[in-house]
C-alpha cells in the first residue's frame, strides 16, 4: 500500500466514478484503476462494485473510508509538524499557562531564563488543562504549565511549584491567623468552576483523599475570579490558590485530617521534540528545577 493509492480510493469514493477521480487526482483513468486495482488485491477484498455505468462503494469500502481519511489527515498533520518544526524560531520559547499559574512564578522562570539567555522572547498563551496535551503534540506551544496532574501520554511532567490552597467564606472567623480543618467544609456547599482549568477536579480530589463528603453548588462559575465574588455574597464557600485571592482577610488556611497544610501542586508538561532545542538546557534549569513553594 502506497499513498498515493490511498488518495486515488478517497477520490473515487468522493466522486463516484474512476474518471471523475482520475481528473481530480491529475492522472490517466487507467493509471489510477490498476493502483486501485492493486490495493484491493492486496486487501483481499474489492473496495468497489463496478458496471458500465455505475460504482458503488462495497461494505468494506464503507467501512475502511474513515481510515483511508485518517491516512491522509495524518500525513498532512506530519508535514505541518515538520514545516512548524524546521521555521521555528531558537530564541523563542511558547508558553501555555493555566490562568490559575501565578504571574509571580511566572516572572521569576521568565527572568532566570532571560539572565542566561538576554535574546530568548517568550509567547505566552492562556490554555485550560483539558487543551494542553493536544497543544503541546501538534507542536503549538513548547512548555505548559497548571494544576497536577495534567493529562497526556508519552509527555515529560514534572511539579514545579506549589502554593496554599485557602477557604474563600463570608462567615466570620474566630482568629485571623488560625488556620481551618477541613472536615467544618463536609457536607456545607462549595462553589466551583468548569472542570476545564483543573481547580475543580483538585478540590474533589482533596474531599476524596480525606473521606470527605463534598455537596457542590449547582450552579458553575466561567472562571474561577468569580468563585471569590459568589463566596463573598454567603452563597457558599470556595477554595482558591493564595495568590488568586484578592481579599486576604475574609480567607484561612487548610489542615487536612494528618494536619497538613492543604496546597495545590502545578505541573510543568512537554513533549520529547523539545529536547533536541538548543536552549532547552536553560529551559531546563530554569523550569523544571523550580520546585517553589509560594
Amino acid at each position: 500500500m502506497n499513498f498515493q493509492q490511498v488518495r486515488f480510493v478517497l477520490a473515487v469514493m468522493k466522486t463516484g466514478s474512476f474518471t471523475k477521480a482520475a481528473e481530480l487526482c491529475c492522472v490517466t483513468q487507467p493509471a489510477l484503476s490498476n493502483a486501485v486495482n492493486q490495493l484491493e488485491e492486496e486487501l483481499g477484498a474489492p473496495l468497489f462494485s463496478r458496471t458500465t455505468r455505475l460504482v458503488q462503494v462495497t461494505a468494506m469500502g464503507k467501512h475502511l473510508e474513515k481510515d483511508f481519511q485518517n491516512i491522509v489527515d495524518s500525513r498532512l498533520a506530519l508535514y505541518s509538524s515538520v514545516s512548524s518544526w524546521l521555521s521555528r524560531d531558537d530564541n523563542t520559547l511558547r508558553m501555555g499557562l493555566s490562568p490559575l499559574v501565578s504571574s509571580d512564578i511566572v516572572d521569576r522562570m521568565m527572568t532566570c531564563v532571560k539572565n542566561k539567555r538576554p535574546d530568548t522572547a517568550f509567547v505566552l498563551t492562556e490554555l485550560n488543562r483539558i487543551d494542553m496535551e493536544a497543544a503541546l503534540k501538534s507542536n503549538t506551544i513548547d512548555i505548559a504549565v497548571g494544576p497536577a496532574p495534567l493529562p497526556g501520554n508519552g509527555l515529560h511532567k514534572t511539579i514545579v511549584y506549589a502554593e496554599p490552597l485557602l477557604l474563600v467564606s463570608a462567615m466570620p472567623f474566630a482568629d485571623e491567623s488560625t488556620q481551618c480543618s477541613l472536615d467544618i467544609l463536609e457536607r456545607q456547599q462549595t462553589l466551583l468552576v468548569h472542570d476545564d482549568c483543573g481547580l475543580a477536579q483538585n478540590v474533589r480530589s482533596l474531599f476524596e483523599e480525606n473521606d470527605l463528603e463534598l455537596k457542590e453548588y449547582p450552579g458553575r462559575a466561567l472562571g474561577y475570579h468569580v468563585l471569590e465574588k459568589w463566596a463573598l455574597l454567603g452563597i457558599g464557600h470556595t477554595l482558591l490558590p493564595a495568590s488568586k485571592i484578592t481579599n486576604p482577610r475574609m480567607s484561612r488556611g487548610l489542615i487536612d485530617r494528618n494536619n497538613n497544610p492543604v496546597m495545590i501542586s502545578y505541573e510543568a508538561s512537554w513533549a520529547p521534540s523539545i529536547l533536541a532545542h538548543p536552549a532547552w538546557p536553560v529551559f531546563r534549569d530554569c523550569f523544571v528545577s523550580e520546585n517553589a513553594i509560594i
